[in-house]
């Protein structure tokens, strides 16, 4: 079929009257003006799917060119209402540290705290604290536990008390004491501390009396008191020993007459002291002391 030109011309004339913008207007505002082609538009679209690929299809890469805010700024965590950023756990622990001023009252607990401390389970603990007292010596033994009951020492098997007498001084019982010499000895005891005794307390005759052994092995210097109230002269003798059954004697021939008293001074270390006594004649009356005695210097 031919169609006649001017018939054709006529067609593209109705036509192009029917478009309300031109192919030219049309590429222009598609191609913008920096001239872009499609050619563009398809370089940049493959490069945004370049870049979606390279992180993961569900993550995009952004770069930011507009400046922040001024200020203290909190990219990539998560903020408290105090504007503080919470804190992670560690580098390898995901948890947050909560502190106390960021968080509320826990309104969901099913009772009060002050409920439960009157209840029975708690209250009864009362009763192994007694009511507070002033400390003094006469205080009694409290009803408490164990932990405030007394002052404890082990003896290798058990907890035991530790006690003291009625003035407050500790009172404790020696078990045994190693390499103590056989005999009378004084535990505890001051040296150079005073006692005395009577070696000699009676009448003495023509026949001498041997004294009793007293025990003078406290440190310190040792006095010999001697009295005749007798009626006629006595003859004095003073006797040592260090084990009690060797004697030796320390003074000899002290004379006292009748009636006479003196005293005698000893400064050598002597462990035990006798006096041995004898008259001129028989007495009438009266008696020979003589005390032997330990005193402290």
């Amino acid at each position: 079929m031919i169609i006649p030109l001017d018939c054709y011309g006529q067609l593209l004339e109705n036509i192009s009257n029917r478009l309300d913008i031109s192919l030219t207007t049309l590429r222009n505002d598609i191609r913008g003006g920096d001239n872009r082609t499609l050619t563009d538009l398809f370089n940049k679209l493959d490069s945004l799917d370049n870049a979606l690929a390279s992180v993961a299809t569900d993550k995009f890469r952004v770069s930011l060119v507009d400046s922040l805010p001024s200020g203290s700024n909190l990219i990539g965590k998560i903020a408290g209402d105090q504007g503080l950023a919470l804190k992670q756990v560690g580098a390898d622990d995901g948890r947050l540290d909560v502190y106390c001023s960021f968080v509320a009252n826990p309104s969901n607990l099913d009772v009060a705290l002050s409920t439960r401390a009157s209840e029975s389970t708690l209250s009864s603990l009362d009763g192994k604290f007694p009511s507070a007292a002033s400390l003094s010596d006469s205080l009694s033994n409290p009803s408490t536990t164990i932990v405030g009951s007394a002052l404890l020492g082990w003896d290798g098997s058990y907890w035991r008390r530790v006690a003291v007498d009625s003035s407050s001084r500790l009172r404790a019982v020696v078990e045994s004491i190693p390499s103590i010499p056989a005999g009378s000895n004084i535990i505890g005891g001051v040296f150079a501390d005073y006692a005395y005794a009577h070696t000699i307390n009676e009448q003495v005759g023509t026949t001498e009396v041997t004294g009793t052994a007293i025990d003078v092995r406290r440190r310190g210097g040792k006095l010999i008191y001697m009295h005749n109230s007798q009626d006629v002269d006595v003859t004095v003798t003073i006797e040592g020993s260090y084990d009690g059954s060797n004697w030796f004697p320390i003074r000899s021939n002290i004379t006292l007459a009748a009636g006479e008293k003196k005293v005698g001074i000893l400064t050598d270390r002597f462990g035990y002291i006798r006096a041995k006594a004898k008259a001129s004649s028989s007495p009438s009356s009266g008696s020979v002391v003589i005390t032997v005695s330990s005193m402290s210097w």
